[in-house]
């Protein structure tokens, strides 16, 4: 037996198999390394463990440190399928699954993994904008490629709160890329995150957020694209120095709606208020996206103002 399988880490009740993920195509069989090789020449090119679970293995590691959840999370599934027993692998498949898109599921079904992955409360206000499925990174969890510090959100208060004089809904982080995190590894995040659902008037958008590293005041990082229901659609620049700044910046001039000064620095979030010229028409959803400057934005939390 391979080494990793002695050591599987705490014991975690094993994934319900509702809850697993689905497979659309089996490649496990006779054809499986045939299929494999068609999918990952380069890494073919490598010798090969003689163990297919530890390819498996080694694959998920691998895949991780790319923030490649799906990936990661078929791995994860044919580990578990192999070794039901080690509660290791439930766990990593429902934290994989829960960064690539299936937040409210794992958080349903693993509620022993609620430090990380928080559920949206029932009778949550549709306000509080609902941004489960776009969570990509945990508020306990020190994504910052940059840094060895525990810099991370944990000490935000979850689930529905007052920060900065408005109600979010703040349960999880939405990191984008930019050029902070290129070439370094566990840096992989997507340069934009569409659709997020809104399906409500609105005279006002409030946004919970901050960006990793900075940039000169007045650089666009970003941008909320707004998408009405009538086809029109509206950009919103994120302008550094006037809507955020590193989270991690000292300057005591900026309003801040919430910071965390037990920290080793103080980490901060920041809000920023859109007003709507348009508030007779309902918006159908928001885009967020990196302008893939120095800055790598991150959202915590959107609430809609009616």
């Amino acid at each position: 037996m391979a080494e990793w399988k002695a050591d599987c880490g705490p014991d975690f009740p094993a994934l319900p198999d509702s809850s697993l993920v689905e497979m659309p195509i089996s490649i496990r069989g006779d054809g499986f390394w045939d299929g494999l090789k068609l999918v990952y020449p380069d890494e073919f090119a490598l010798p090969l463990p003689s163990d297919m679970q530890d390819w498996h293995y080694q694959a998920a590691l691998r895949n991780e440190g790319d923030r490649d959840w799906f990936a990661a999370a078929f791995h994860y599934y044919e580990l578990y399928l192999a070794n039901p027993e080690q509660a290791h692998f439930s766990r990593s498949l429902a934290l994989a699954k829960a960064r690539a898109g299936h937040w409210t599921e794992m958080a349903i079904a693993h509620p022993e993994l609620h430090p990380t992955i928080r559920p949206r409360l029932p009778g949550t206000p549709p306000e509080l904008l609902d941004l489960s499925p776009f969570y990509n990174v945990f508020l306990n969890e020190n994504w910052n490629p940059e840094t060895s510090q525990n810099h991370t959100l944990a000490s935000l208060p979850t689930g529905s709160n007052v920060l900065g004089g408005v109600q979010f809904d703040a349960r999880g982080i939405v990191q984008l890329h930019g050029g902070v995190f290129r070439d370094i590894p566990r840096g992989h995040f997507p340069d934009q995150v569409r659709g997020i659902p809104v399906a409500q008037l609105a005279r006002r958008l409030h946004f919970l957020h901050a960006t990793v590293y900075r940039t000169s005041a007045g650089n666009e990082i970003g941008a909320f694209m707004i998408h009405f229901e009538t086809g029109q659609t509206q950009a919103i620049p994120i302008i550094y120095g006037s809507d955020v700044q590193d989270w991690a910046d000292k300057a005591d001039d900026f309003p801040v709606a919430w910071s965390d000064k037990g920290n080793s620095i103080a980490l901060r979030l920041y809000k920023t208020t859109w007003v709507n010229p348009f508030a007779d028409r309902a918006i159908a959803a928001v885009d967020y996206v990196s302008a893939m400057t120095q800055c790598a934005p991150f959202l915590v939390a959107i609430t809609v103002e009616r």
